[in-house]
């Protein structure tokens, strides 16, 4: 094959590492504190920044392998490729595609339901399945429409779910920093957390990592890769963990974990008791375009 139609195959080179950090970034952040927070709340009490550090620090070691094969071997097919360079098995390197095919059905699973909790929060009146149902029709139909109409609702989701946790982090500051605190008979019950559930905690969080490995699949579309994609994986995660902790250690002082647990919708929650006055409308919304 000629030079020229080899550079006619091949994909375009378009990210840079400012932009494949955002990308990754805003693969990582978002929908998972949004669904978990108060699950882990329940089980890691006021200890659960612990586990979205603990959980950060384990997420960090795959992360660093991502990194180093991502360097050795910058081709989109991602894991799979991987599987493929190492073991020269075919019918191995479909299965493992197919398994991260089933992550996503789960993710796609828990995100759904968390978008069904903020939805009712708004319009309570509306079954939960019919609004899981609608979502999935209009996220098939984006993806129906094509790579553009996909790419352009993945930039807009990724912009507003970061915009929700600035709002989360302003407003319990503001609230901590104005005398605000949990309330204090609701805390003086809760039981004491050990490490056990900080742990259990942590396997919850692990989830809300999700999404750095996805770079590896754009490394064909990244300027030097060798260098650009292992920087931006590990860049993603430090960014998107660092957010996570901050966010967690504010949501169980502005509300007690057993609020939390409890809550369908926590984090909207967390911004009504830090600021009543905040338009509920807006937050909804964000949480709502966290499901992308």
């Amino acid at each position: 094959m000629k030079t020229n139609e080899l550079e006619a195959d091949s994909l375009k080179r378009v990210f840079g590492l400012p932009t494949l950090v955002i990308y990754g970034v805003g693969d990582i952040l978002g929908a998972g504190i949004y669904a978990v927070i108060g699950k882990i709340a329940g089980l890691s009490g006021t200890l659960v920044w612990a586990s979205f550090l603990s959980a950060m620090i384990v997420a960090a070691f795959t992360a660093l392998s991502y990194a180093e094969l991502g360097s050795r071997f910058p081709q989109s097919g991602g894991v799979a490729y991987f599987v493929h360079k190492a073991f020269r098995t075919d019918w191995l390197s479909i299965l493992v595609g197919w398994l991260m095919f089933c992550t996503c059905l789960v993710s796609m699973a828990t995100l759904s339901k968390a978008f069904a909790g903020y939805f009712n929060a708004f319009v309570p009146a509306i079954p939960a399945w019919l609004i899981i149902l609608v979502l999935f029709s209009v996220l098939a139909f984006v993806n129906f429409r094509g790579m553009k109409e996909s790419s352009a609702l993945n930039i807009f989701c990724t912009s507003i779910e970061v915009s929700g946790l600035l709002i989360v982090i302003l407003v319990s500051t503001l609230f901590l920093s104005g005398g605000g605190a949990a309330n204090p008979a609701a805390v003086a019950n809760e039981p004491a957390v050990g490490w056990n559930a900080v742990v259990q905690g942590a396997a919850l969080a692990f989830y809300a990592f999700i999404g750095f490995e996805d770079i590896v699949n754009v490394a064909e579309e990244v300027k030097n890769p060798e260098r650009n994609v292992p920087r931006a994986i590990l860049l993603s995660l430090a960014i998107a963990g660092a957010v996570y902790i901050l966010v967690s250690w504010l949501a169980v002082e502005v509300l007690n974990p057993s609020e939390l647990a409890a809550s369908g919708a926590p984090l909207l929650d967390v911004v009504r008791r830090a600021q009543p006055n905040f338009p509920q409308v807006i937050f909804t919304i964000i949480a709502l375009g966290t499901s992308k």
